[in-house]
């Protein structure tokens, strides 16, 4: 599947499961706005979004993946995951400490 259809992917996958973009994205913590670009192909989403969106609709992460056409094998889709994990509970020690400057990212942490 192309990263064009990703949108109508993730459409038909929200109307399958009764969920709005308002709901998905109180869920999610994604911005209406940015999911609404998201499934018009105005914007192309991120692993971070891909796992909310997985975690949201209940579906593995690595299927999203592949929709939005990232080619990753499943070994390395549970990978990315646990580093998001980490950037999460690192997020969150920051937040705790006064530290957190909303910028950390997969290129920070990799830096």
């Amino acid at each position: 599947m192309s990263t064009d259809n990703f949108g109508d992917k993730l459409k038909t996958l929200l109307q399958a499961r009764a969920i709005s973009i308002r709901k998905c994205s109180e869920q999610t913590g994604i911005d209406k706005g940015t999911i609404s670009r998201i499934i018009n192909g105005k914007r192309k989403a991120n692993i971070q979004h891909l796992k909310k969106f997985a975690s949201c609709l209940d579906i593995p992460l690595i299927e999203l993946l592949h929709a939005a056409g990232y080619s990753i094998h499943a070994d390395e889709a549970r990978g990315i995951s646990d580093m998001h994990t980490s950037m999460e509970e690192i997020q969150q020690i920051l937040k705790a400490s006064n530290l957190y400057h909303n910028h950390l990212s997969t290129t920070a942490i990799e830096q």
